[in-house]
């Protein structure tokens, strides 16, 4: 910065900053510059403010200034200040109160009807789709495994890996695997698989297995008793959120599952999941530590919910929540 944008910014009264081996120099072009002002005021006051203004036209052409621009700006902003105070404290105070309203009286619902259904039965069948909608010349399969065969050989994880039931597996790295023990009396369905499940092509992620199985193992579940497999088998792009086709093209793989172990007592984890297998609006919270029903063409199975592994991890407080969830799942499966 120079001394004439120096004396620049002063006369906008604006601070300028400016380096400090800069500094004695332009304080003494503001000390002669006053001194000379002084004197053409004394001599001609008429035209004391000419040079003062050709500086500021000098300096403005300079820095590339527009004032007229700037004031327009100016009044625009302050018109449009002025009308949102002048809004009526009234009217923001009813807004306010018609929606702290309308949220009671939702919960108030919401806790009736959780009161009313400590456990239900519900018919799991997802609704036939009307049509997966697909960008570009992608035509859906249905997903196909022969019936009677097994599901505990790589067949099986091969047929997962080839479906194309639904357009994620147009943009999935791999589907994400079961960990699957034979005869287990305890089936995990996880929520939407993540981007590290994903590329690792199993399910539960390697920075989430310590405490999820450390909890399961302290209330006595063994490893080889749990048979764990994600919802739906692929990673939504950008995760975004699964629609009816979609989880219909993914329910037959997971039908066959569970219709071959057959467990106890299935345990359902994050919201996704239990939303289309329990089909059910009520908030998440109201779901815990109630046993449901599950019923899969015929075979009725208890379920118990928690939330998913990758929100507990994060949230030391929910891992309390999850260790209530896992008593109350033994407690089922005792019972």
């Amino acid at each position: 910065m120079d001394a004439r944008q120096a004396e620049y910014l002063k006369l906008l009264g604006i601070q300028a900053w400016c380096k400090q081996e800069d500094l004695p120099i332009i304080q003494s072009h503001l000390r002669q510059g006053e001194t000379s002002e002084t004197v053409q005021r004394a001599a001609a006051p008429s035209t004391a403010q000419a040079p003062r203004a050709r500086l500021q036209d000098q300096m403005a052409s300079l820095f590339d200034e527009r004032p007229s621009e700037r004031s327009n700006l100016t009044r625009e902003v302050s018109s449009q200040a002025k009308a949102i105070a002048m809004k009526p404290a009234s009217e923001e105070r009813l807004q306010v109160a018609s929606l702290g309203a309308e949220q009671s009286t939702s919960s108030e619902r919401s806790r009736a009807e959780s009161r009313s259904s400590n456990a239900f039965q519900v018919e799991v069948a997802p609704k036939a789709p009307e049509k997966i909608a697909v960008k570009g010349p992608f035509t859906p399969t249905p997903y196909q495994f022969p019936v009677g065969h097994s599901i505990y050989t790589s067949e099986f994880a091969e047929s997962i890996q080839q479906c194309r039931g639904c357009e994620f597996s147009q943009s999935r790295h791999q589907a994400t695997l079961p960990r699957q023990y034979p005869d287990a009396p305890v089936m995990i369905i996880t929520d939407i698989p993540l981007k590290e499940e994903m590329y690792q092509g199993l399910v539960l992620d390697r920075s989430d297995e310590s405490f999820f199985y450390q909890a399961l193992n302290r209330v006595g579940f063994r490893t080889e008793e749990l048979y764990i497999t994600p919802f739906i088998k692929c990673r939504p792009p950008e995760l975004r959120d699964v629609d009816e086709a979609e989880w219909h093209a993914c329910y037959a793989i997971l039908r066959q599952e569970i219709l071959t172990v057959k467990p106890k007592v299935i345990f359902l984890l994050g919201r996704n999941c239990v939303k289309f297998l329990l089909q059910s609006e009520l908030p998440f919270e109201s779901l815990r530590l109630t046993l449901h029903q599950l019923t899969f063409e015929g075979l009725t199975i208890p379920a118990v919910i928690s939330h998913s592994p990758k929100v507990y991890a994060r949230n030391s407080r929910l891992k309390i929540n999850f260790w209530q969830d896992v008593k109350f799942l033994r407690r089922q499966y005792l019972a």
